[in-house]
Protein backbone atom coordinates (compact mmCIF):
# COMPACT_ATOMS: atom_id res chain seq x y z
CA UNK A 1 0.00 0.00 0.00
CA UNK A 2 1.10 3.11 -0.98
CA UNK A 3 1.47 6.42 1.27
CA UNK A 4 0.21 9.29 0.09
CA UNK A 5 0.04 8.24 -3.46
CA UNK A 6 -2.55 11.45 -3.56
CA UNK A 7 -0.88 14.95 -4.59
CA UNK A 8 -1.94 18.01 -2.59
CA UNK A 9 -3.51 19.13 -5.47
CA UNK A 10 -5.58 15.99 -5.92
CA UNK A 11 -6.34 16.22 -2.11
CA UNK A 12 -7.50 19.51 -2.36
CA UNK A 13 -9.51 19.09 -5.73
CA UNK A 14 -10.87 16.33 -3.94
CA UNK A 15 -11.95 17.84 -0.58
CA UNK A 16 -13.93 20.40 -2.81
CA UNK A 17 -15.61 17.82 -4.58
CA UNK A 18 -16.71 16.59 -1.58
CA UNK A 19 -17.91 19.51 0.45
CA UNK A 20 -19.59 20.29 -2.66
CA UNK A 21 -21.37 16.77 -3.21
CA UNK A 22 -22.42 17.38 0.58
CA UNK A 23 -23.95 20.68 0.02
CA UNK A 24 -26.28 19.36 -2.83
CA UNK A 25 -26.80 16.70 -0.27
CA UNK A 26 -25.61 14.05 -2.65
CA UNK A 27 -22.65 13.31 -0.79
CA UNK A 28 -19.95 10.25 -1.28
CA UNK A 29 -20.24 10.35 -5.14
CA UNK A 30 -16.74 9.65 -5.55
CA UNK A 31 -16.80 6.32 -4.09
CA UNK A 32 -18.88 5.38 -6.73
CA UNK A 33 -16.08 5.69 -9.04
CA UNK A 34 -14.13 2.34 -9.15
CA UNK A 35 -10.45 4.26 -10.09
CA UNK A 36 -10.84 5.81 -6.78
CA UNK A 37 -9.16 3.72 -4.74
CA UNK A 38 -7.23 5.67 -1.99
CA UNK A 39 -4.96 4.06 0.70
CA UNK A 40 -5.93 4.65 4.39
CA UNK A 41 -3.43 7.55 4.80
CA UNK A 42 -4.71 9.62 1.92
CA UNK A 43 -8.74 9.00 2.84
CA UNK A 44 -7.28 10.37 6.46
CA UNK A 45 -5.93 13.41 4.98
CA UNK A 46 -8.65 14.10 2.34
CA UNK A 47 -11.42 14.10 5.44
CA UNK A 48 -8.80 16.17 6.97
CA UNK A 49 -8.64 18.81 4.11
CA UNK A 50 -12.94 18.39 3.55
CA UNK A 51 -12.92 19.53 7.80
CA UNK A 52 -10.82 22.37 6.82
CA UNK A 53 -12.60 23.60 3.98
CA UNK A 54 -15.58 23.42 6.48
CA UNK A 55 -13.97 25.44 9.00
CA UNK A 56 -12.57 28.00 6.86
CA UNK A 57 -16.09 29.10 5.82
CA UNK A 58 -17.26 29.39 9.29
CA UNK A 59 -18.55 25.46 10.27
CA UNK A 60 -17.48 24.34 14.15
CA UNK A 61 -15.80 21.22 14.72
CA UNK A 62 -18.01 20.18 17.34
CA UNK A 63 -16.27 16.81 18.36
CA UNK A 64 -15.13 13.36 16.85
CA UNK A 65 -16.30 10.11 16.47
CA UNK A 66 -14.51 6.96 16.34
CA UNK A 67 -15.66 3.82 14.99
CA UNK A 68 -14.40 0.00 14.30
CA UNK A 69 -12.91 -0.43 18.49
CA UNK A 70 -14.05 -3.92 18.94
CA UNK A 71 -11.92 -6.75 17.17
CA UNK A 72 -15.02 -8.15 16.25
CA UNK A 73 -15.82 -5.45 13.88
CA UNK A 74 -12.63 -4.83 12.76
CA UNK A 75 -12.79 -8.04 11.26
CA UNK A 76 -16.00 -8.04 10.20
CA UNK A 77 -14.63 -4.74 8.02
CA UNK A 78 -11.43 -6.16 7.80
CA UNK A 79 -10.05 -3.21 8.70
CA UNK A 80 -6.54 -2.70 10.99
CA UNK A 81 -7.67 -0.45 13.31
CA UNK A 82 -9.83 1.83 14.93
CA UNK A 83 -11.40 4.61 12.56
CA UNK A 84 -12.09 8.44 13.43
CA UNK A 85 -13.85 11.36 11.82
CA UNK A 86 -15.12 14.51 12.29
CA UNK A 87 -18.64 15.84 13.81
CA UNK A 88 -19.24 19.34 12.53
CA UNK A 89 -21.69 21.32 14.70
CA UNK A 90 -24.03 22.03 12.36
CA UNK A 91 -24.31 18.43 12.13
CA UNK A 92 -25.37 17.75 15.01
CA UNK A 93 -28.96 16.81 16.22
CA UNK A 94 -29.82 19.30 19.40
CA UNK A 95 -33.85 18.14 19.56
CA UNK A 96 -35.74 14.97 19.12
CA UNK A 97 -38.50 16.59 17.16
CA UNK A 98 -35.39 17.43 14.48
CA UNK A 99 -35.29 13.51 13.74
CA UNK A 100 -38.92 12.93 13.56
CA UNK A 101 -39.26 12.69 9.96
CA UNK A 102 -35.82 10.37 9.93
CA UNK A 103 -37.39 8.11 12.26
CA UNK A 104 -40.41 8.17 10.36
CA UNK A 105 -38.94 7.86 6.47
CA UNK A 106 -37.28 4.68 8.26
CA UNK A 107 -39.87 3.12 9.78
CA UNK A 108 -42.05 3.38 6.05
CA UNK A 109 -38.38 2.06 4.60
Amino acid sequence: MKEHALTEAAIEALARRQLADYDARCPGTIFADPEFNPSVADAYRLQIATAGLRVERGEAVAGYKIGCVSATVRKQLNVEHPVFGYVVLNALVTHLEDTQHVLSDSVRG
